[in-house]
């Protein structure tokens, strides 16, 4: 399970169950944030995208 966090407003954006999920909404926010060149095809690309371009967020995982 993930927890995607808005660091700046500190408030739970989205609390994703699966990877899929993951991806989906990192390729969401890349598109609103016009990164056309960034593509996010797995789970690592996900976790860098936020590392790289996502200062405000911040990914908690839940390895249960």
């Amino acid at each position: 399970m993930f927890t995607l966090i808005n660091t700046v407003e500190n408030k739970i954006i989205a609390v994703l169950n699966r990877d899929a999920e993951l991806i989906e909404k990192i390729n969401e926010i890349r598109i609103e944030n016009e990164d056309f060149d960034f593509s996010i095809l797995g789970i690592s690309d996900a976790k860098e995208y936020i590392e790289e371009f996502c200062g405000n967020l911040e990914l908690l995982e839940d390895n249960k």
